[in-house]
């Protein structure tokens, strides 16, 4: 069971008198690495036993001895070098004391078995340079003596600076590495960004700052080299593993903060702003142009048309070329009322806080983010324009315009298809973001694609059963979009491009399943000869 509890920055000691030393070693020029519990990580008491209580579960120490106590308390108020820690551990105590070696050896036994609970601190001055601190429970204990004088190191391509939220630090990331550094001194940033902006490697003594800085590029290097947010190498870039080499900085970042496990950020449904803002209706309000209502499909009759499912899932295929006579306004209207129509309406409760949709293909806590706008080039009984698909009402809604922007619009799906149809129907599927992230932290854009995936799906199907020609788009232009229907991007912005047209000729049903299993047997077993 996961445990999410916050430690303050300074967290008063656990138990009646305990220590709240942090260090011996503050001497000005001095650079001295410094533990503490991170953040998220509580010390209690229950039954006189110690429990940790962090991120990821919680750890239960048995009657802990005094020694092994203190040095607890000290890592949870704040951070502490191996100095002040043997200090507390001893509590006066002769360093040759059996009871003082089973202590001190006992904590760092424990810092051993647990060093995702712990952040790494670069003291300079005894002031706070830069924080390591870890952000998955994989994380491992940084090294030291990585780096030497004249060893060569770069920011790699991954990595990236940014400040956090709510006034916080400045950090360094990387989807590559398990902890985050916070800077807190600018003179420690500026031996990392002297890097950066050198674009290859170099020696940490002339990577920033200056002369006076004394050890403290060498050690903010092989920090930042032991928990992966420096390279040890002149050229990183050339020397990526090919499996690395294909990831495209964004794509990369993207997967790893949409996924749990290498990151500590907020995640999943939490409605972390349920009490600031209130969530956007369940159904979009309909724009204020001309309504032009679309025929309901009857459901004995389409249900007795329709192909089986197998048939329709074997024959589903990208189609890029139409027959002469053009798609019709009542086939473009079956297609939008089965795929994508608000088939039911859920008001809000006690366990879900906000209006639920119903629809034919399935959205993350029953969202319904997305909307479609049909972008008309050629279509019987319907004028070239834009509309907007009201999926309750089962109606379209003239979008005003310019016949310049729907023009973009068209000429850029012709391009997504490189150039091999000319587009009569385009369907531009667009999020209104704030369904999903209202609920979901970290994942509602990466829920909205899955959105995006399954509604392709659907529309792929339904067309397919209809006899016409689909075809999913692999890109669009959101700021086209977002000017042709009068949108704030930020609000409200295209995620997805189908194209919709006359079926080029009827295609003969399949008569069996279609796979390639037998020649990957066969090569399997010659390649095993």
């Amino acid at each position: 069971m996961t445990i999410a509890v916050e430690r303050p920055a300074t967290l008063a000691p656990s138990r009646p008198g305990a220590s709240t030393s942090t260090s011996a070693g503050d001497d000005v020029g001095v650079v001295e690495r410094r533990l503490s519990f991170r953040p998220g990580v509580t010390l209690s008491v229950v039954d006189g036993h110690a429990v940790l209580a962090h991120p990821w579960g919680c750890h239960r120490l048995v009657a802990p001895p005094e020694g092994l106590w203190r040095g607890l308390d000290l890592l949870a108020a704040g951070f502490a070098g191996d100095t002040a820690l043997a200090q507390a551990v001893a509590a006066g105590r002769p360093a040759t004391d059996p009871g003082v070696l089973r202590d001190t050896a006992g904590l760092y036994q424990l810092m051993a078995r647990l060093p995702a609970l712990l952040s790494v601190g670069l003291f300079h001055g005894g002031r706070p340079a830069l924080v390591a601190v870890p952000i998955s429970d994989r994380a491992q204990a940084p090294g030291r003596g990585l780096v030497g004088p004249g060893t060569p190191v770069a920011l790699p391509r991954h990595a990236f600076f940014r400040r956090l939220p709510a006034g916080g630090p400045f950090v360094l990331e990387s989807p590559l590495s398990l902890y985050r550094a916070e800077w807190h001194d600018p003179t420690a940033l500026a031996v990392v960004t002297g890097m950066a902006v050198a674009g290859h490697g170099v020696e940490p003594a002339s990577g920033g700052g200056s002369s006076d800085d004394g050890p403290l590029p060498l050690e903010v290097a092989d920090l930042l080299v032991a928990v992966g947010l420096l390279a040890c190498s002149a050229h990183p870039d050339e020397e990526e593993r090919p499996s690395l080499a294909v990831w495209d900085f964004h794509d990369l970042l993207f997967h790893t903060r949409s996924r749990s496990g290498r990151h500590d950020y907020p995640f999943g449904g939490l409605f972390r702003h349920a009490g600031s803002l209130p969530p956007l209706p369940a159904v979009k309000p309909p724009p204020a142009g001309e309504a032009i209502d679309l025929p309901r499909p009857e459901y004995a009759f389409t249900v007795a048309a329709d192909p089986p499912l197998t048939e329709v899932l074997e024959a589903r295929r990208s189609v890029r070329s139409y027959a002469d006579e053009p798609i019709t306004r009542d086939q473009v209207g079956e297609l939008l009322y089965r795929a994508l129509r608000v088939r039911a309406l859920k008001a809000a409760g006690v366990s879900v806080p906000y209006d639920v949709t119903d629809r034919p293909f399935p959205t993350g806590g029953g969202a319904g983010d997305l909307e479609v706008y049909v972008t008309v080039a050629r279509c019987r009984d319907l004028e070239p324009g834009i509309y907007h698909y009201d999926a309750a009402g089962h109606r379209l809604r003239s979008v005003p315009h310019s016949g310049a922007d729907r023009q973009r619009l068209l000429v850029s799906a012709w391009q997504a298809t490189a150039g091999t149809v000319e587009p009569h129907v385009l369907l531009t599927i667009t999020s209104r973001f704030g369904r999903l992230s209202w609920k979901y932290s970290s994942i509602a854009y990466a829920c909205t694609l899955k959105h995006v995936g399954v509604l392709y799906q659907t529309m792929y199907l339904v067309a397919t059963a209809m006899g016409l020609a689909p075809c999913a788009l692999g890109s669009g232009n959101p700021d086209d979009a977002a000017r042709a229907f009068g949108l704030d991007w930020t609000e409200e912005s295209s995620v997805g491009d189908f194209l919709i047209g006359p079926a080029p000729a009827p295609c003969e049903p399949p008569t069996d399943f279609a796979d390639v299993i037998d020649q990957a047997r066969i090569c399997e077993g010659a390649s095993q000869k």
